[in-house]
């Protein structure tokens, strides 16, 4: 008896250390883009649904929304283009002007799968080098069309 409690004893640890193994594998998966880590936590990640939900049910609520690619407009965004272009570091730097250091803001591209965007990771880092404490990046793992338009999120028609 007393050989069997131990031995489902280290079972159980080598199952529970798996466990963690693969969690920690798992999040720095999800941590990597473009072969490096992204410089946002988990916790600055907004949920297409989420971000939806908001701007249908508090409009008041949503935060300052920068689209930084090429896609379809948000509702509510403001279409800057990559921040490598420095037409639009300029754009950006001057709606910013506008834009209290404290305010929530929302950086989005969609352009194509999230780990391989070239343009957020560089909107990000602009706008936490420029001070702002509260920036949140839209959580598109493939893209605008598939993650927002797909599920019937509202894009702005263009003309």
């Amino acid at each position: 008896m007393m050989n069997t409690i131990k031995l489902f004893t280290s079972l159980l640890m080598l199952v529970m250390l798996l466990a963690v193994q693969q969690s920690q594998a798992q999040t720095h998966q999800q941590q990597l883009v473009l072969g490096a880590e992204v410089p946002w936590g988990k916790n600055e990640l907004i949920s297409p649904a989420e971000l939806a939900a908001r701007l249908k049910n508090k409009p008041g609520s949503a935060p300052v929304i920068l689209n930084m690619g090429v896609v379809e407009d948000i509702p509510g965004a403001q279409h800057i283009g990559p921040v490598t272009d420095k037409a639009n570091a300029v754009k950006l730097k001057k709606l910013l002007a506008t834009v209290p250091k404290s305010a929530e803001v929302l950086v989005y591209c969609g352009c194509c799968p999230f780990a391989k965007c070239p343009n957020i990771r560089p909107a990000y880092t602009a706008l936490k080098a420029q001070g702002y404490t509260y920036v949140k990046v839209l959580d598109l793992p493939d893209n605008l069309q598939k993650n927002w338009v797909a599920k019937g999120y509202p894009v702005v028609k263009q003309p």
